[in-house]
């Protein structure tokens, strides 16, 4: 999906790119017109000024210092005589110290008598042999030695002849394309002024997007009251959309967390009560006390995947815990006696040992399920006459908890998969549900710490649970 901010700021950049060039194009074609209707004016008033000046009857010394004043470097004038003979002009001093300019050359006159031969001719129309002489009055475009010459021709006072003034058409392109590169040169200057001033306007306009984007992806997973930020009238339909949106995941949360709860109390109270019965008929029936203390073991397997099932249910729809300031090795102690019995009618050892003050920013609750899951699962992996170990110290940059078993150990390959949900490594000590790592899984990833397992050397299996020395704050749910 393209970027808005780049598309339209690549659009808006174009269109202006294009307007310019078009702007541009139509000055061009613009200037040319205005200077064609200007040059032929030009033209024809230039040639009305010299007819006006011109004396009538106007010998062969007049026509030469005419041609004398047309003289340019490197492009003499030419002089015709009344019998039509040629005859060379040579420049006067006077002439010689007149500046001349290279756009002289682009504006030729020449004199015709009424014969059609002709009398004095500027240098640029004798190159190639004497320009054409004129036939009518007006305007006329005459091509002559390769170049394309803008004309104007009348007749002299006193039928004396003809009198004809001509522009090069290259002059005239040569203009207009300096007057067009002219007018471009502003557009140059204020293109890439106008693209970054394109750009702030549209990151301005695209503000109360991105400020709507980051209340989302700040608010917690959890949160789901209303969006207020303040958006304008186009973002009002998202906005709703997604309050919407998050009115009904709420609703179907709540229903659901509802039914766990409702569940929790439907399942529990029949397991129990067959659990009781079992009980009695254990003690009534001597005979079935093999039989029934397998199925007592169902009954407990099937209690305890029910009482795990309720609390990672409990665990993924409950918003964030409040959290504080815990010393691990209390926590950690009591919860070891807590279990104490239950491994002593297993001959197991439950051993604690490190630092005795390890502090950890966290819930808890929480994390006395997260430590009460770990050693439960060991004590289930290790053999009968085995020691599991509590080990607390910190690093540099985390505060540590081991729980250190002396059984089988895992696969390396297995080690990735231990807390899927109903993983269960095929051990036939084992009476797990397959679901204390995956809780132990969800608690450490809400109380900000590093869950990791790897084989000991000496045997069996290490659970390190990492606690970052300085934890971040849990994200207010309510935030914005």
């Amino acid at each position: 999906m393209k970027s808005i901010k780049r598309y339209l700021h690549r659009t808006i950049t174009l269109t202006l790119l294009t307007g310019a060039g078009l702007a541009i194009t139509a000055a061009y074609f613009t200037s040319q017109h205005e200077m064609d209707e200007m040059f032929d004016a030009e033209l024809a008033k230039f040639s009305r000024i010299v007819s006006g000046l011109h004396q009538g009857r106007m010998d062969n010394l007049d026509y030469r210092r005419i041609a004398r004043q047309l003289n340019q470097p490197k492009h003499p004038a030419r002089y015709y005589t009344a019998d039509g003979q040629l005859t060379p002009v040579d420049p006067t001093a006077e002439a010689q110290a007149v500046r001349y300019y290279d756009e002289e050359r682009m504006i030729s006159i020449g004199f015709w008598n009424s014969a059609g031969h002709p009398r004095v001719l500027d240098g640029e129309w004798h190159d190639n042999g004497p320009f054409p002489a004129p036939t009518e009055s007006g305007y006329r475009w005459q091509e002559y030695d390769g170049q394309s010459w803008r004309v104007f021709s009348m007749p002299l006072p006193d039928d004396e002849g003809w009198i004809s003034i001509g522009l090069r058409k290259k002059f005239e392109r040569e203009l207009a394309r300096k007057i067009a590169l002219s007018n471009t040169l502003p557009y140059v200057i204020a293109i890439p002024l106008l693209a970054l001033l394109i750009g702030m306007l549209v990151l301005r306009g695209l503000q109360p997007l991105e400020r709507l984007s980051r209340q989302v992806s700040r608010r917690h997973h959890k949160a789901l009251d209303p969006i207020t930020e303040q958006v304008p009238l186009e973002l009002e339909p998202l906005r709703e959309a997604l309050n919407t949106f998050m009115s009904h995941l709420h609703t179907t949360l709540e229903r659901e967390r509802r039914f766990t709860s409702d569940a929790a109390h439907e399942l529990r109270t029949p397991l129990a009560s067959v659990k009781i019965h079992l009980d009695n008929a254990r003690v009534a029936d001597p005979e079935a006390r093999q039989s029934l203390s397998k199925a007592y073991q169902g009954i407990e397997r099937l209690q305890r995947v029910v009482e795990q099932l309720l609390t990672l249910a409990r665990l993924e729809h409950t918003a964030a815990q409040r959290q504080e300031r815990i010393n691990l090795y209390p926590l950690a102690a009591q919860l070891a006696g807590e279990l104490w019995p239950w491994a002593d009618s297993r001959q197991q050892q439950l051993v604690i040992d490190g630092e005795q003050r390890i502090e950890v920013v966290g819930n808890a609750t929480e994390i006395g399920v997260l430590i009460r899951n770990l050693l439960d699962n060991a004590l289930r992996y290790s053999p009968p006459g085995t020691t599991v170990t509590l080990s607390l110290h910190h690093t540099t940059s985390h505060a540590i908890l081991d729980v250190l078993d002396e059984g089988p150990g895992v696969p390396e390959d297995v080690l990735s998969k231990m807390t899927e949900r109903f993983f269960r490594q095929n051990h036939q000590h084992m009476s797990g549900s397959g679901l204390g790592l995956s809780i132990v899984s969800t608690l450490a990833r809400q109380q900000g710490a590093e869950l990791s397992f790897f084989n000991r050397e000496e045997g069996g299996l290490c659970a390190r649970m990492a606690w970052p020395l300085t934890a971040p704050e849990t994200p207010d749910p309510q935030a914005v």
